[in-house]
């Protein structure tokens, strides 16, 4: 999705990066709220991915914490070609 190979982004890249600046303050909201108050954070929502190349995507996030830590996981669902549909 990211057009970078794994060894090009796994402890090399923040997912930061990957997010069109217009919605990361947004996203960072989110992201510090799922560590304080995981009761208030929201689980799924949209955000723009930039590519490598610069492409915009519009991706569907499904995001939580992994219970006993201060990680998360997540989903990415590349929902551009379904937005352009409608």
């Amino acid at each position: 999705m990211s057009e970078y190979s794994r060894e090009e982004i796994e402890g090399k890249k923040s997912w930061t990066e990957f997010v069109v600046k217009e919605d990361l303050d947004r996203m960072l909201a989110q992201h510090q709220l799922r560590r304080e108050r995981q009761e208030t954070v929201l689980k799924h929502y949209e955000f723009r991915f930039i590519t490598r190349s610069g492409t915009i995507r519009k991706i569907f996030l499904t995001i939580d914490m992994i219970p006993g830590t201060k990680r998360s996981v997540a989903s990415l669902m590349d929902i551009t070609d379904r937005i352009r549909a409608q």
